[in-house]
C-alpha cells in the first residue's frame, strides 16, 4: 500500500469525523456510527519499531499529518456522546472568574490545567446547539466532586454563550491573518512538502494533491476574510510547520 493510498484511508476518515450533524432546523441529527469504533475500550499495541518487523511495511506515519491528528486521544463529545480524537474537537473550559462565579470559555488552545469538556468543530454546530445545550455540556467532574464543591448556578455565562462563541471566531480570524501575513512571507519549505495552502472556488477544502506524490492540498475559500489570498501557493512542511497545518486544518474544517 502506498503513501497516498493510505492518506486517502486516513483523509475519508477524518471527514467522516468531522460530518456536520446539524440539520437546516438547528435539531441534532446524531451519525449512526462513529468512524471510530468505541464500543469497548481500545487497547494500546506497542511496536519498538515498524520498521525492523518484518513483512510489516513503513507507512511513514510519524510524518503524515492524518495521522497524528487521527493518533491523538480520544474524548467524548458531549451534546453527541461519540467519541473521536480531541484534535478533532473544540475545548471548552471552566474558568473562575472570582471566588464565587465560573465562565466558561472556548480555548484557543488544548490545555490539560483546570475543568474542562469538548464539544464539535464545527460552526454551524456551535452556533445552533452550543446556545441551546450549554447546560448539558458543562465539566462533569466540576458540577459532580464532592470536594470542587461546584454549583451550576455559580456559571455566570451558562444562559448566554453568545458573545464567547463571537470572542472565539473573532480571535480565529484575526489569527488566521496574522498566520497568513507570515506565510505570505515565507521561503517554501526546505523539505520536503507535505501541504499546499491554495484558495480556489473549483477545489475541495481538503484533498490529497493527485499530482505531487506525498502531499495534501488545503484550500481555505470557506473561511472569512479569504478573499485577499487568492490565487495563492504556498508550501509546508509537517518537519517544520506542523502547528500552522494543524491550525489551518481545523479553520477549514470549522468553516467547511
Amino acid at each position: 500500500m502506498q503513501w497516498n493510498e493510505v492518506s486517502k484511508l486516513l483523509l475519508d476518515t477524518t471527514l467522516k469525523n468531522n460530518k456536520n450533524i446539524v440539520k437546516n432546523n438547528g435539531t441534532k441529527q446524531v451519525p449512526k456510527i462513529s468512524p471510530i469504533i468505541t464500543k469497548k475500550k481500545a487497547e494500546k499495541i506497542y511496536i519498538p519499531n515498524v520498521s525492523t518487523q518484518r513483512n510489516i511495511p513503513n507507512f511513514q506515519l510519524g510524518t503524515n499529518m492524518l495521522a497524528q491528528l487521527l493518533g491523538s486521544p480520544m474524548r467524548k463529545d458531549r451534546l453527541t456522546m461519540i467519541k473521536s480524537p480531541k484534535d478533532f474537537l473544540l475545548q471548552l473550559k471552566l474558568i473562575r472568574v472570582n471566588d464565587e462565579d465560573l465562565k466558561l470559555d472556548l480555548s484557543r488552545k488544548h490545555s490539560k490545567k483546570g475543568e474542562s469538556t469538548y464539544i464539535t468543530n464545527k460552526s454551524t454546530y456551535v452556533n445552533v446547539l452550543l446556545p441551546k445545550m450549554t447546560s448539558a455540556i458543562i465539566p462533569l467532574r466540576a458540577v459532580r466532586s464532592s470536594l470542587l464543591k461546584i454549583d451550576a448556578k455559580q456559571i455566570i455565562n451558562s444562559n448566554d454563550m453568545k458573545p464567547v462563541i463571537e470572542k472565539y471566531e473573532n480571535w480565529l480570524i484575526h489569527a488566521f491573518k496574522a498566520k497568513m501575513g507570515k506565510l505570505l512571507g515565507k521561503l517554501p519549505a526546505e523539505s520536503s512538502t507535505d501541504v499546499c495552502i491554495i484558495n480556489k472556488n473549483d477545489e475541495e477544502g481538503i484533498q490529497i494533491n493527485p499530482n505531487a506524490k506525498k502531499t495534501l492540498i488545503f484550500n481555505i475559500k470557506n473561511i472569512p476574510g479569504s478573499d485577499k489570498y487568492r490565487d495563492i501557493s504556498i508550501s509546508l512542511s509537517v518537519k517544520t510547520d506542523l502547528e500552522m497545518i494543524k491550525f489551518i486544518y481545523k479553520l477549514i474544517m470549522y468553516y467547511k
